[in-house]
């Protein structure tokens, strides 16, 4: 809630000084009020800037197509930054020019309770925007934390999806080599059984291709070479994060779960693929 906008005025006493001074402490009092309600408007213009940036942080995670949000979303930040720094200092200085207010306030608690006198309407007026401020201080924290899991994520997935590709293409060159063996593993059976029904009867199948093989077993060589020291450092770092961060997003716990158990599921078929590979030489 806004601080009251009260205006001070000058036919009560305020701290019952005497003489020309009085005078210069009302309108002192005054410009101090009248500081105050500017101070409210801009923590209210504040909360609206970080409603805004909410609004594009939605709007980000929703999209489709990769958009500029990030950068309109730093740049907002950084003007909220200045806004920030504006009122810190007018409240430093409010507190600093209340503070013989403060103090007789403390010696006489009353005040506060008190009947609204310009004493008491002005120590409200400053709590009120204390309010105000503590509570604004909260959501900056609360933005500036779910911003910084915001490009976690980012990272996250596109460190996830290099560790995706990288199996994928791992895969494609095992499935190959698993198609390969057993067109082998066919064949010398049908080879079998043609040499068990007749001696006379040749195979017209013909023999496992040399060239074919090396050529596969080539390919499937460097590509563990390449990718799998590469998966294993991609993955190893995802592992890091996810703990360290101790992170409760959905997705990522279920991408993390699910490229590990990929992971573990590929080796084993990597371990089998060499072992029959050897024996089909």
């Amino acid at each position: 809630m806004r601080a009251e906008n009260v205006t001070i005025t000058a036919n009560r006493p305020m701290f019952k000084w005497k003489g020309k001074g009085r005078s210069h402490e009302d309108l002192q009092l005054l410009a101090i009020s009248s500081r105050m309600t500017e101070l409210s408007y801009n923590i209210s213009d504040i909360q609206t800037r970080i409603f805004e940036i909410q609004e594009l942080r939605h709007k980000s995670q929703s999209a489709t197509e990769p958009s500029n949000t990030t950068g309109v979303i730093d740049q907002s930040l950084s003007s909220l930054d200045e806004r920030l720094e504006t009122v810190t200092t007018g409240i430093k200085s409010i507190n600093k020019s209340l503070e013989p207010l403060f103090e007789r306030s403390e010696k006489t608690p009353t005040i506060r309770e008190a009947a609204p006198t310009e004493e008491a309407v002005i120590l409200r007026k400053h709590a009120a925007m204390v309010g105000e401020w503590d509570a604004l201080q909260k959501e900056i924290q609360v933005l500036r934390e779910e911003l910084k899991e915001d490009k976690w994520l980012t990272v996250f997935r596109t460190v996830t999806d290099q560790a995706d590709g990288m199996m994928s293409s791992l895969e494609k060159a095992v499935n190959r080599c698993q198609d390969f063996i057993w067109q082998v593993q066919r064949q010398g059976l049908e080879d079998a059984i043609s040499r068990s029904s007749s001696s006379s009867i040749r195979s017209d199948k013909s023999p496992m291709n040399q060239d074919m093989f090396n050529s596969l077993q080539e390919s499937y060589e460097a590509k563990k070479k390449h990718y799998m020291p590469a998966t294993t450092k991609v993955l190893s770092i995802i592992d890091k994060g996810v703990q360290d961060r101790v992170t409760k997003n959905g997705e990522c716990l279920r991408r993390h779960a699910e490229s590990t158990q990929r992971w573990r599921n590929l080796k084993e078929r990597i371990a089998r693929t060499d072992s029959e590979m050897e024996a089909v030489h």
